[in-house]
């Protein structure tokens, strides 16, 4: 074109990812290592989670119900009642269970596909809402805060990890903060929500969300699931545990009956009745890391707006959580009881709330740590029973469907089972229950705060991976994920930037791409983000709703991803009048921007609905950039 001329090259999302920024938006992992999901047939059960459908064994007895025990019920009774096993559980009416509200981590969508559960029934069932992720609140200093949010961060740039070429960038001034670039930070924070929308290169096709939901509910929930997949429950308190010799032969309830079992599953909580009261599995303590062995739990009403994320408030002698349900907010402060007695926690807790509390306060202790075996003889503990790490980042009932799905793909073959099946799995579990603690106590030992208890935090020694991560992190913003670490490099990236971790310097790597060329391309991933966002819902309470339906969002997921957008010509002289005519089903005007060479917005604006075309019966909308008159050549992005 000549010097006077004004070059207009068109595009829409999907290419402005594979073209303009050298590689497309694609499906990389979540911020949690997961499996796909879907509608999974039973034929199918197996592939995902890995395992070799073989000859069930006899019998399986699961003692102690509440989430652990039905979660391991449901699993057994549809992977292996088909094949013959029996599967029973034993609890009792007479013993409680912690039953707070359960804040969940995205893998537990895959857990629910393997299970055929279907997405709302079970909200409505258990009083459950959406999340995107956790805001942690005065973690680092009083008043700041920041979101660590689930799913995909940016996309990679110029063939280098997003979190490199931010991180350069951030450093030098040039780019926002991480959660700009986050389409579940900015939507939790928004008061938005939207299931994802399986629909070409758009962020709104992979939305990584998890749940909220009353535990109580959850376990009924689940029960009325295993039940229908023949599993037994028998009512009665454990009176003895009888030994044999593959460890556990039978348990003797209290009713004088008699139970035998080829497999035992210890879900008796904190009493961990067979692994440690009758097996002396051992335990292996954390308190030097992780202090805090107290918290103080109240529900209180529901709130009138609620946010698709989980709060954490730090304290000075701990933190508080928030979870919102549909019919209530559960509410809990974590303490350290050397720093806190338990009525002062309880009027901080008390002082927190924002609704009427719904009973009164109760206070749970707890020990932080884990068997020192998780499988010892025949028998295997799951949750409370398992380890208790407090629930910071959600892990909790994570913890409990990980050790069911390494225990589904070593299931025994003879009785007493193979030595190095048991050795395996208990390394397997240690180095999980491992990798998620050096995790939390990064919360604790990057902060700022004033009190005696966080500068004890930050003053204490750290686990040798921690402090491995963190001097990888120092030396140039470095962060590596370990095989089969449950969080991955994002996760790392949120927590460690949101709570000011030392670094020094930038990854060399990032260099070959001018540091102006890496803030354009940072500005157009977060205007895409921001362009997304306008297009998710409010979160609606009532379950299986999420504002307009599905099919209400699919014209916003083919304009992100498929626009077909027609020039009237290829090029204009200055002055001449410039549009585009683009193809697409939605009712309302459409965001578009023209960006130059460099990348730099120049000019943005809402194109008109034209309506049915009648020589192409197609429904069109306007763009017109008559605005644009400087030379020079341009994108237009829809």
């Amino acid at each position: 074109m000549a010097g006077d001329a004004i070059d207009l090259v068109v595009g829409c999302h999907h290419r402005l990812y594979r073209q303009f920024l050298h590689g497309a938006f694609e499906r990389r992992e979540e911020v949690f290592a997961q499996r796909p999901f879907g509608n999974i047939r039973r034929a199918d059960i197996g592939a995902v989670f890995g395992l070799t459908m073989t000859a069930a064994l006899g019998s399986v007895v699961i003692v102690g119900g509440g989430t652990a025990g039905w979660m391991a019920a449901v699993a057994f009774g549809r992977l292996l009642g088909p094949a013959g096993t029996r599967v029973t559980l034993v609890e009792s009416d007479d013993i409680a269970t912690i039953g707070v509200g359960e804040a969940t981590i995205p893998p537990i969508r895959t857990f629910h596909a393997m299970l055929g559960i279907d997405e709302d029934a079970f909200l409505l069932a258990t009083g459950g809402s959406y999340k995107l992720g956790i805001r942690f609140e005065g973690w680092t200093r009083p008043g700041e805060s920041y979101v660590h949010p689930f799913g995909q961060i940016g996309t990679d740039i110029a063939g280098v990890p997003f979190a490199a070429q931010w991180l350069r960038a951030r450093q030098a001034g040039a780019a926002e903060a991480l959660g700009a670039y986050s389409l579940e930070a900015r939507a939790a924070e928004a008061g938005r929500f939207s299931r994802p929308i399986a629909n070409g290169d758009s962020p709104l096709s992979r939305i990584g969300y998890a749940y909220h939901f009353d535990a109580g509910r959850y376990a009924a929930f689940l029960r009325a699931q295993a039940e229908a997949h023949g599993v037994i429950r028998r009512e009665g308190r454990v009176d003895r545990v009888e030994r044999g010799p593959a460890g556990i032969a039978a348990v003797h309830l209290a009713d004088g009956s008699r139970i035998e079992g080829d497999l035992f599953l210890d879900c008796t909580g904190f009493r961990a009745l067979l692994i440690q009261g009758t097996l002396q599995a051992g335990w292996t303590d954390w308190s030097q890391w992780l202090p805090c062995d107290r918290a103080v739990a109240v529900p209180s009403a529901a709130d009138a707006a609620p946010l698709a994320l989980t709060r954490a408030i730090a304290e000075p002698a701990g933190w508080r959580w928030r979870i919102p349900l549909q019919h209530r907010t559960g509410n809990g402060h974590v303490f350290s009881s050397r720093h806190c007695s338990d009525d002062e926690a309880t009027a901080t807790l008390l002082a927190g709330l924002q609704g009427e509390a719904l009973a009164d306060p109760r206070v749970i202790r707890f020990a932080t740590g884990h068997r020192t075996r998780f499988w010892s003889g025949n028998c295997i503990a799951l949750g409370l029973a398992a380890g208790f790490m407090e629930p910071l980042e959600s892990t909790s009932i994570h913890l409990v469907q990980s050790g069911l799905q390494h225990l589904l793909r070593m299931l025994p073959t003879g009785a007493p089972p193979a030595p190095a099946i048991v050795d395996r799995y208990n390394r397997t579990m240690t180095g999980e229950f491992v990798r998620i603690r050096d995790f939390l106590v990064a919360h604790y030992h990057l902060n700022a705060r004033t009190e005696p208890f966080w500068r004890e935090r930050a003053a204490a020694p750290i686990p040798d991976g921690l402090a491995e991560k963190l001097a990888l992190f120092r030396a140039g913003g470095r962060i590596f994920r370990e095989a089969d670490e449950l969080f991955n490099e994002v996760s790392w990236l949120a927590v460690l930037t949101g709570q000011d971790a030392p670094v020094t310097g930038h990854d060399p790597i990032c260099d070959a791409l001018p540091i102006m060329a890496a803030a354009n391309r940072l500005a157009l991933i977060e205007r895409v983000v921001a362009t997304s966002l306008t297009h998710m819902p409010p979160p609606c309470r009532r379950a299986g709703t999420v504002g307009p339906g599905q099919d209400d969002l699919m014209p916003i997921a083919f304009v992100l991803a498929a626009a077909v957008i027609n020039l009237n010509q290829l090029g204009f002289r200055p002055d001449d009048p410039k549009q585009a005519i683009v193809a697409d089903a939605a009712t309302s005007p459409l965001e578009w921007v023209v960006v130059d060479d460099a990348g730099k917005t120049v000019l943005t604006g809402r194109t008109t609905v034209g309506g049915d075309d009648a020589a192409s019966g197609d429904h069109v909308h306007v763009a017109r950039f008559t605005a644009l008159t400087r030379s020079g050549s341009y994108r237009v992005w829809l």
